[in-house]
């Protein structure tokens, strides 16, 4: 049986447009995968390509390595090749066939078909990978942010549910046979705060650091926590396989983690930017982090987890998991978590802001060097 074992990554980082950095890793087992930068785009500096993605659910990549970048600020797609070029790009705002009003997440499923959800309308846009609108789904529940598909046409998303009398968060298994809830939790308790700076401004908020409902999905894989334990439960064909479970207590949130917290939670009202002091006031934040941060499920099928941080630690760790559950790696602080995966294990996308917060992408591309035993 062959074996690969994947191994903690360093990456050297560089500012250059296209990169040829070394990456450096440590033995562990038959073979040795790591990770060098090769390219960026977006940011300030680039006049061809201006950004508006935030998140890592406004990213996707097709079987043939293409990245589909939703941009929704025109309520388009742009189609970027692995050398960083613009090849096309998809939709308008509007509301016809294959327009949006406001686009909220994409996916892309291994035949190449690709998913939008314009959270606008309340439906899921289908076309194929060259570009062209086939159809238009409207699942029972509209869909909230985050989506995801599976290899026979099931897409997953987030909405919200009524159960026991309360309002929960859910995740949505949409298919031909119907639709089902993979899993849900309370939503995070909410209350009103205002915001001085911004002209007095009020809004209905969570405390920061609030744990979330946290998943992935590609192919027949699901992924999901409810951030509330060390915990992340594994899902193929809508069947539980394993759960991946952390020791330890979460740290808790001191006044200095949630002001860093705030820094990364911009919330933005026209030019005015909420300053980090006024949203720890009028915000609050959770008496510990959350367990879970980041999930992600790559071509092959293993499953990336950002833990947060236990207690007496300063921050959490990224790891990559088997489906069985088996722990194959710790990955280097060094490297960022993926956005969007290349085919196989070739590499990844990664979304950052740069010093004016202007997003930008960051293409990283392994290499397996295979020793004898």
């Amino acid at each position: 049986m062959n074996r690969i074992a994947f191994m903690g990554l360093v990456v050297a980082l560089s500012s250059a447009t296209t990169t040829s950095a070394c990456a450096q890793s440590m033995s562990h087992g038959s073979a040795t995968e790591s990770y060098e930068e090769r390219l960026l785009i977006g940011g300030v500096a680039d006049s061809v390509l201006q950004l508006s993605v935030t998140r890592s659910d406004h990213l996707t990549t097709g079987p043939s390595g293409d990245l589909y970048v939703l941009d929704p600020v025109g309520a388009r797609i742009f189609v970027i090749d692995t050398a960083g070029r613009l090849k096309a790009t998809m939709g308008s705002r509007g509301h016809g066939p294959g327009e949006m009003i406001d686009p909220a997440a994409i996916a892309a499923d291994s035949r190449g078909k690709i998913y939008i959800n314009d959270y606008g309308t309340g439906a899921i846009q289908v076309w194929d990978s060259a570009g062209v609108f086939q159809d238009e789904i409207r699942p029972q529940s509209p869909p909230l942010g985050g989506l995801g598909a599976g290899r026979n046409g099931e897409i997953y998303h987030e909405t919200y549910v009524v159960k026991d009398g309360v309002m929960q968060k859910a995740l949505i298994r949409d298919s031909a046979g119907g639709s089902h809830i993979v899993t849900s939790m309370d939503r995070s308790p909410r209350h009103k705060a205002d915001f001085p700076t911004c002209g007095g401004l009020n809004l209905t908020v969570a405390p920061l650091l609030t744990p979330e409902l946290v998943w992935a999905a590609r192919d027949s894989i699901v992924a999901f926590s409810r951030g509330l334990q060390f915990v992340v439960r594994i899902l193929v064909n809508a069947k539980r396989v394993a759960v991946i479970q952390r020791e330890g207590r979460p740290a808790r949130v001191t006044p200095d983690g949630a002001m860093e917290a705030a820094k990364r939670k911009q919330i933005q009202v026209g030019t005015c930017i909420v300053p980090p002091e006024e949203l720890v006031r009028g915000m609050g934040y959770s008496e510990k982090y959350p367990t879970v941060e980041r999930l992600a499920v790559d071509p092959t099928g293993r499953i990336w987890v950002r833990w947060g941080p236990r207690a007496g630690e300063v921050s959490g760790e990224t790891a990559v998991y088997s489906l069985s559950g088996k722990k194959l790696a710790v990955v280097e602080e060094h490297l960022p978590f993926p956005d969007a995966f290349l085919p196989g294990t070739s590499g990844f996308w990664s979304l950052s802001l740069d010093s004016v917060d202007v997003p930008q992408l960051h293409l990283f591309v392994s290499s397996v060097n295979t020793s004898g035993n």
